[in-house]
């Protein structure tokens, strides 16, 4: 039980063989790479969801595929997208090709469930891979989704690394929240900010990925699913899969009623607790943190200082004890109900409010 977007069945959409958006991005790294000035380590920023390991995954394999330039050496061109049956990009998505290293939460070996950080076990793998002789053009590449859940020891030992980086090797550190890295990993890699997906590129994907799920670009509820998702296509889909948008409004609706609706919210318990509704359950909660932290960042542009640091306190304490009731793998009808409730009395309590927006 988390926040987290991730959702097994949509794991590999980083992978995927076309690219949407962030094409100022993708010059500039066109364009590093040419130069022969590549730096040593790059650090993707920016919200969840967004296409930063799409893109990271993609510049990978231009560079093992030795063609990091269409004809004319032209950045300004766009990337030939590898086919589907290209030997080098099945290795890639098959964690077999010896030029990359994808680093990611590993699982327990006890109940197979991610764990909530990357280890120092994980990254170990990094110094066994760039001890190995090189393959193809010689470019080994470590591609780290994501570097804000290291711990502290994992993040030591990558910083270890990152200060004396053997040659032709590249990092790329996936960030949601570059403020939770290390001060020395971030000095030590060139940021690249990514910015959310606009509208229109937000529909060419959902067009092309989200036809299992239900999308239809002329349906009434695409203005709401695109409003909600917020630029990010991993949260559209996530949306999609757990309902639509209007499944995810019931819980606004619900937490802005002055009285606390007891039927409504057990009812609202009661289907995001059954087996087959992770994904409803994993929106239903980054919908929470998203909504709160909303509410604060209102309360600061007012001028409401002290209501936008409860806020984020409060929602800090959510935070945590989702990490809890997962850890502990509490009953998760029970949680939900008294996360509902205690959200409400906060918001209704006057100690933070809830204000118009």
């Amino acid at each position: 039980m988390t926040a987290s977007n991730h959702y097994d069945n949509l794991a590999d959409n980083m992978r995927n063989l076309r690219l949407f958006g962030h094409e100022n991005e993708r010059q500039f790294l066109q364009k590093q790479f040419l130069s022969g000035q590549m730096p040593h380590a790059l650090l993707f920023e920016g919200g969840e969801g967004i296409g930063k390991a799409t893109l990271a995954f993609h510049f990978a394999y231009h560079i093992l595929a030795g063609q990091p330039a269409p004809t004319g050496q032209n950045a300004a061109e766009p990337w030939p997208l590898p086919a589907a049956n290209c030997s080098i990009w099945r290795k890639m998505e098959q964690g077999a090709h010896p030029g990359l290293l994808y680093i990611s939460r590993g699982r327990d070996p006890k109940n197979q469930k991610l764990r909530q950080a990357v280890t120092v076990d994980d990254v170990r793998r990094i110094s066994r891979f760039l001890q190995q002789t090189a393959a193809d053009n010689g470019w080994r590449i470590v591609l780290i989704d994501t570097a804000d859940e290291m711990n502290r020891n994992a993040a030591n030992a990558v910083l270890k690394t990152l200060e004396e980086p053997p040659k032709k090797a590249l990092f790329i550190l996936i960030s949601h929240n570059a403020g939770r890295l290390l001060p020395t990993i971030r000095s030590r890699c060139q940021g690249i900010r990514f910015k959310p997906l606009p509208e229109h590129i937000m529909r060419t994907a959902l067009s092309s990925l989200a036809a299992s799920f239900g999308y239809d670009e002329t349906a009434a509820q695409d203005p709401a699913l695109i409003e909600l998702a917020e630029g990010s296509l991993r949260r559209a889909l996530l949306v999609l899969a757990a309902g639509g948008a209007g499944s995810v409004a019931i819980v606004e609706d619900l937490l802005k009623k002055t009285v606390f609706p007891v039927p409504q919210a057990q009812n609202l318990a009661d289907n995001l607790s059954k087996r087959d509704n992770a994904a409803a359950c994993n929106v239903f909660l980054q919908h929470i943190i998203d909504f709160l932290h909303q509410q604060a960042r209102f309360a600061a542009r007012q001028g409401h200082l002290a209501q936008a640091a409860a806020l984020a306190e409060f929602v800090g304490n959510q935070e945590q004890a989702m990490q809890e009731a997962q850890a502990f793998n509490l009953d998760k009808k029970q949680f939900i109900l008294v996360l509902l409730q205690q959200i409400h009395q906060f918001l209704h309590a006057g100690r933070a409010g809830l204000p118009a927006q």
